[in-house]
């Protein structure tokens, strides 16, 4: 049991060294200072990597008492907590931020902000276990890492501010919906799958539903580090309805 812990100090390929250690040094840094505590930042990578160490173990075992191809003498070096977890906590902080501009290329021209990161790393990772590694468990930890990173972050994440003495659990802003993270492509797919979900765990009681004040002040935090506010199309709609009965009763 204790590897459930200890393995997520540990990485044997280098290419997770170079980059876990520049997201921890780098990243770190930014996501520490948000967070005003040393604490935070451990705790976000040792009780998520071990929760997902868990579950991949419970999966994994579980899977191969049904699918006899599925391996579980292959070793899972450390975790994604950093890699995975990192570039969803740059998207909350720094979602319009751009990392770099291709210009000058015609459709191949982008704007590469922080909001896209997560989508690109969950897509490059998963492509390399499909098509390089065929290693079932560390593709399941990817995505379990994924889901469990944001639902800390979106349900259970504790922040105070030092000024007001204020604290707000969970990021209830509409702009970090787990939908947001997908392209516009597979939206219509997802979102009922999403909501049902959502439904679900709500009744069971393992997340609660965010009160309206909590989306506003969410809201307006995400406003504050840039992020763009989602309109509505039924509100918006509602809302036009009710400036034009307005002035036809003004009229």
């Amino acid at each position: 049991p204790y590897s459930i812990i200890l393995s997520n100090l540990v990485d044997v390929r280098i290419w997770k060294i170079i980059a876990n250690s520049i997201n921890l040094l780098i990243g770190g840094t930014f996501i520490e200072r948000n967070a005003e505590s040393s604490k935070e930042l451990l705790k976000f990578i040792l009780v998520i990597g071990s929760i997902t160490n868990l579950l991949v173990v419970i999966v994994t075992l579980s899977s191969s008492l049904v699918v006899p191809g599925v391996k579980i003498d292959v070793p899972i070096d450390g975790n994604y907590t950093a890699l995975v977890g990192f570039p969803i906590v740059y998207k909350q902080l720094f979602p319009e931020t751009s990392i770099f501009k291709i210009k000058d290329l015609g459709m191949l021209s982008k704007n590469f902000r922080f909001k896209l990161l997560p989508i690109f790393v969950m897509c490059t990772l998963t492509i390399g276990q499909l098509v390089f590694f065929h290693h079932f468990a560390q593709l399941l930890s990817i995505w379990i890492t994924f889901f469990s990173c944001w639902i800390y972050l979106r349900y259970f994440q504790v922040l105070t501010s030092t000024q007001n003495s204020s604290y707000m659990v969970g990021d209830a802003s509409d702009t970090f919906q787990l939908i947001y993270f997908f392209p516009d492509l597979v939206k219509p797919i997802l979102r009922p799958i999403f909501d049902s979900t959502h439904r679900v765990f709500i009744k069971l009681k393992l997340i609660r539903p965010f009160q309206t004040d909590e989306v506003d002040r969410s809201n307006a935090v995400a406003e504050q580090r840039g992020a763009k506010k989602i309109s509505d199309p039924v509100e918006e709609r509602r809302k036009q309805l009710a400036l034009q009965v307005l002035q036809e009763r003004m009229v």
